[in-house]
């Protein structure tokens, strides 16, 4: 429980930054500062091993598998290699969960 409290923590801090400054124009820059300031405080909790607790890694496991599946068959039958544009991708938890189930790296864009 832990670990879904410091997600909710952050998120609410995130939403807070959203709506300190949330004008248009004159207020933008503001905006994006603090966004920046708030995303930029979590960026440590996401670059490290607990961002990803041990009862997640199967599900990002799955994920990868299920999310390459048609590529790779592809790939098999001779089509040429394509990229994975993972939209949305956050954190990148998912990223070695892809290369582990056989993107190529290069084949990335997230």
């Amino acid at each position: 429980m832990e670990h879904q409290d410091k997600l909710v923590d952050m998120h609410v801090g995130f939403a807070s930054a959203s709506s300190r400054s949330g004008g248009v124009d004159d207020q933008r820059a503001a905006h994006n500062a603090d966004q920046a300031a708030a995303f930029d405080e979590a960026a440590a909790f996401f670059a490290s091993d607990e961002a990803t607790p041990a009862f997640v890694e199967p599900v990002l496991r799955r994920i990868a598998a299920c999310a390459l599946a048609p590529a790779l068959d592809a790939a098999a039958d001779g089509a040429t290699a394509g990229v994975v544009v993972d939209v949305g991708c956050g954190t990148g938890a998912l990223v070695p969960y892809l290369f582990a189930a056989g993107l190529a790296p290069e084949s990335y864009l997230g």
